[in-house]
């Protein structure tokens, strides 16, 4: 019984001490609040404007100027026609081309003379070497009869070249111009029609033009 008696007043205890607790709670210290981030609001970008970079000036080009081109007058368009078949090597003054023209065409003046006299002895003078040592050859006399228009034409020498071919080939025609074949061989002729018709021959030999003779 004494034992029981114990148990009671124990269990009595704890029950008193359990009801203490529950009549004076525990004061607990106040929470801090914690403030809830708020989104931060991103203000929305603007579209960025691009400007166009302006497109580069090309001035435009000059016009070309036309070169002036100096009209020349009728004796330099001679000059040039008088030379325009020699090379570079060979070159020919103003100076010496006026002599030449005007030595040739003195020379033909003479031959005008001799032809209307049928003075072969004298024309003989104004041939050069070669030209006789060339046609007073018979065989090339004969080879030359058989292209004359005028068949039957019988050439026994030098002097029947002379009366058959040369004076009726030139008789009436006058010389215009000079044209250099080198700077001692020149070509006189007659302008037809911006076309040349070459009529002598001449070959500067020891200073003076002596005529070059076609060759077959």
């Amino acid at each position: 019984m004494k034992k029981l008696s114990i148990f009671i007043t124990f269990v009595i205890f704890m029950l008193a001490g359990c009801t203490a607790t529950k009549s004076n709670p525990e004061v607990l210290e106040p929470v801090e609040e914690v403030p809830v981030p708020q989104e931060v609001q991103t203000p929305a970008e603007e579209p960025e404007i691009i400007i166009p970079e302006p497109e580069p000036i090309v001035p435009e080009p000059e016009p070309e100027l036309e070169p002036v081109v100096q009209e020349l007058t009728p004796e330099e368009q001679e000059f040039l026609r008088s030379t325009k078949a020699l090379n570079e090597e060979c070159t020919i003054s103003r100076d010496t081309f006026a002599k030449d023209k005007k030595d040739v065409l003195d020379t033909i003046a003479e031959l005008d003379e001799i032809m209307k006299k049928g003075d072969y002895v004298r024309w003989l003078t104004y041939v050069s070497k070669e030209s006789k040592d060339y046609w007073m050859n018979a065989k090339r006399l004969k080879e030359l009869e058989g292209r004359l228009p005028v068949k039957g034409l019988k050439l026994s020498g030098l002097r029947d070249y002379f009366k058959y071919i040369f004076i009726p080939a030139r008789a009436g025609h006058t010389v215009d111009e000079i044209r250099y074949v080198s700077d001692t061989v020149v070509k006189a002729v007659q302008v037809k029609e911006n076309h040349d018709v070459v009529y002598y021959t001449f070959e500067k030999i020891e200073g003076k033009w002596l005529l070059k003779l076609d060759t077959l």
